[in-house]
């Protein structure tokens, strides 16, 4: 019980009540009032990520195994900054970085970009 009042004090006002998503109008005009939420990385985030620059060609750079970016299904090529995330997954850095603005997490495995603090 202490926990649903906790929620229900935290609620934003004039939003609806759990359970209760109003009509369409309702809840445009909710979202009018509260604006756009950022769940992603800010820009200093995203440039405290780690990248490389791609020194060399990749021998093959059409080859079924050679790495390339998921989003924009190029290879990566001599001078392409790389961002790598914590699951290991590389992408471009132009690519990337517009995504990791919206949502904070790989758009391969869903890891989060950045792990959280630790806590304690």
């Amino acid at each position: 019980m202490l926990l649903l009042q906790q929620l229900l004090a935290e609620m934003p006002v004039g939003a609806p009540p759990p359970g209760d998503a109003g009509s369409y109008e309702e809840m445009l005009e909710y979202a009018e009032r509260v604006g756009q939420v950022s769940t992603g990385l800010s820009v200093a985030q995203v440039a405290r990520l780690p990248t490389r620059t791609v020194e060399d060609e990749p021998p093959e750079p059409d080859a079924p195994d050679a790495p390339r970016c998921c989003i924009c299904c190029y290879g990566h090529a001599k001078g392409d900054v790389i961002l790598a995330l914590p699951c290991g997954h590389d992408y471009h850095l132009e690519c990337i970085a517009p995504w990791l603005r919206a949502k904070r997490i790989c758009p391969l495995c869903k890891t989060p970009a950045v792990p959280p603090p630790p806590s304690g």
